[in-house]
């Protein structure tokens, strides 16, 4: 039987609540989707993001992710 393939991506949310949705290209697994955010979360947090929401074929796939560092 093939695994079925899934489309993964994050939805970014700002301070003032506006989103953007992005998807995680060649994301095979939850795994792979995970440590794109965990790659880029600094650069989003200072771009504006304040949380992202895993999203598994447009289905929260997860709880939201605090995007915050030190200074942040």
């Amino acid at each position: 039987m093939i695994p079925e393939e899934r489309c993964w991506s994050w939805l970014l949310v700002t301070g003032d609540g506006h989103a953007h949705r992005t998807e995680v290209a060649g994301a095979q697994s939850r795994f792979d989707a995970e440590g794109w955010l965990g790659l880029r979360w600094r650069s989003l947090a200072e771009r504006g993001f304040k949380r992202a929401v895993l999203l598994c074929d447009g289905e929260r796939a997860g709880s939201d992710v605090e995007l915050r560092g030190l200074g942040f």
